[in-house]
């Protein structure tokens, strides 16, 4: 211990504090990280135990190229770990870090996940009333952080957490970053395609979430089936609303001839309000998903694990759509 802590103020002398005041952040997370004379690498997620408690804890390291780019996050962070809420991953606590250069970077204490959603799609194919759960949880932890003015902007499926049967939104992005981003998975949403002058950013959300709800309920966990997904509703985004909606039941229609899902109209309009071309037409999910679910008789509510006798129960229904 005494030997990292001298590698470590050596580099920079902000992290011998934190590594002799918080005993969440472990010698072995700095060593792998500034060891190599602070080499830039993207963002990283690391296994860090507390030396008192024995828990563990995931350490997340953010770098920042411009002083700006920083202390708007920092700012954001501050807002972020005063959320408590099941379907949000919790931010225990974050530490500025100065580094050389003039550049700076961002540890971010979290709870630990037993896997993304991206990984456990690779080994695990949902039921249908998976799936209705699992969406339900992720338009909590959104309506949990629109009410306080927080956007998640980049929701995909290796940013939400799997803790047993509870599924948590992590990795939220500044509104900066969303404005300033140049990466195709973005520029899927029609509004930012079409670089429409104000960005509703709730609505943003809820597109994303209508690409996850895609994937998890036609399984496309493969990279290939994915892009393959994006590539689709890329070509679209040149098209009229009518033609892009269209599209969009097209699409749909074709994934669901070799799968056969039996709430086939409880999807297609999830798909159709959720990946809508017109962003105002994506609050109908909001609205209309947990009537719609209950009328169903989809879901016991309140929340709760769903017992296999349930599912088989649920699945003789039919799909009154």
């Amino acid at each position: 211990m005494q030997k990292d802590k001298q590698v470590a103020q050596k580099d920079s002398p902000s992290l011998l504090k934190i590594i002799s005041d918080d005993p969440f952040i472990c010698s072995v997370a700095i060593r792998q990280k500034y060891e190599k004379n602070h080499e830039k690498t993207t963002l990283k997620r690391l296994v860090v135990t507390n030396i008192m408690t024995k828990a563990n804890y995931a350490l997340k390291i953010l770098d920042y190229s411009t002083k700006e780019a920083f202390e708007d996050d920092e700012a954001f962070f501050k807002k972020l770990i005063d959320i408590k809420h099941t379907n949000i991953a919790r931010i225990m606590d974050f530490y500025p870090v100065e580094l050389p250069e003039n550049t700076f970077a961002i540890m971010l204490v979290m709870e630990l996940e037993d896997c993304s959603l991206e990984d456990y799609l690779k080994s695990h194919i949902f039921s249908e009333i998976e799936t209705i759960e699992i969406i339900w949880q992720l338009f909590k932890g959104l309506q949990c952080v629109h009410q306080k003015g927080i956007h998640h902007l980049n929701l995909h499926c290796k940013n939400i957490l799997v803790f047993g049967n509870i599924y948590k939104l992590s990795d939220f992005w500044a509104e900066r970053k969303l404005i300033a981003c140049k990466e195709v998975y973005h520029k899927m949403v029609p509004e930012i395609y079409r670089k429409d002058p104000k960005i509703m950013y709730d609505k943003v959300d809820f597109f994303f979430l209508g690409i996850v709800l895609f994937q998890i309920a036609f399984n496309l966990s493969s990279k290939k089936d994915q892009y393959l997904l994006f590539q689709r509703l890329t070509d679209m985004l040149s098209f009229p609303e009518l033609v892009y909606n269209e599209g969009i039941n097209k699409f749909f229609n074709d994934k669901n001839e070799k799968v056969g899902l039996r709430y086939a109209g409880l999807w297609r309009f999830c798909f159709n309000s959720l990946l809508s071309f017109n962003p105002e037409k994506r609050k109908d999910f909001a609205n209309a998903f947990l009537p719609k679910i209950k009328e169903m008789n989809l879901w016991k509510f309140p929340a709760k694990k769903i017992k296999k006798e349930e599912t088989k129960k649920n699945e003789d229904l039919d799909d009154p759509w």
